[in-house]
C-alpha cells in the first residue's frame, strides 16, 4: 500500500509515471520504486524489499525480459549531501546494480548527481554552500 506521506517521482514530472502517462504512445509496463529524497539505504530497500519479490520473479502480469527492459537509477546526490563515505557509497550501488543483473536485467542507465552548487541544498542565497 502506497504511503501517503512519501513524495514518490512518479508525482513530480520527471518521473517515470509521469512521462509513461503524458509522453508515451506506446503499450509500456512501468515500474517506479523511487522515493524522493532516499539515499543509498533506500535505494537498497527499493531494490531488495520492492522490485525483487515482485517484478524480480518476472510474473505473468509482467512479462519482462532482458532486450525489452531498461532499468534507470537517478542517484547519488542525498548521499553526498549526508556526508556519506563515497567508495561504501558506490559499492553498496554497485551491489544492487548486480542483483538486477542476476536477476536478467541487460540495460542500465545511472544518473548521477548534477553538480553540487546547482542543486535547492548546494546554494544558499547567492553563494554555494559546499566548496568543491
Amino acid at each position: 500500500m502506497a504511503r501517503p506521506d512519501i513524495r514518490r517521482t512518479v508525482q513530480t514530472k520527471l518521473g517515470v509515471g509521469y512521462m509513461t502517462r503524458g509522453l508515451n504512445t506506446s503499450s509500456l509496463i512501468a515500474f517506479d520504486y523511487a522515493i524522493s529524497g532516499n539515499n543509498v539505504t533506500g535505494y537498497t530497500n527499493q531494490i531488495q524489499r520492492g522490485f525483487m519479490p515482485a517484478a524480480g520473479r518476472k510474473p505473468a502480469s509482467s512479462p519482462w525480459t532482458a532486450d525489452n527492459s531498461l532499468f534507470i537509477s537517478w542517484i547519488g546526490i542525498n548521499d553526498i549531501h549526508a556526508g556519506y563515505d563515497a567508495t561504501t557509497t558506490i559499492n553498496a550501488i554497485m551491489r544492487q546494480q548486480q542483483s538486477l543483473y542476476d536477476v536478467g536485467a541487460r540495460n542500465f542507465v545511472l544518473i548521477n548527481m548534477p553538480p553540487w552548487d546547482r542543486s535547492p541544498m548546494g546554494t544558499y542565497g547567492s553563494q554555494p554552500s559546499i566548496s568543491h
